[in-house]
């Protein structure tokens, strides 16, 4: 079976080695949730910004 990759953007990545990392060394899996979850919302919070200037600077 032939896989398919598809292309990753940054935090991927950094995500994925931390798994692979926190895998190997047996740390527990809560601590990738968890950095999932910071990167996730800082992302989100950095776009929600962006878009509310976006907003104010055309009103």
């Amino acid at each position: 079976m032939i896989e398919t990759r598809r292309p990753y953007n940054t935090i991927d990545r950094l995500l994925i080695s931390y798994t692979k990392i926190s895998l190997k060394k047996g740390i527990m899996q809560y601590k990738v949730v968890y950095i999932n979850i910071i990167l996730t919302f800082r992302s989100f919070f950095k776009i929600d910004y962006i878009y509310q200037n976006i907003n104010n600077i055309w009103s």
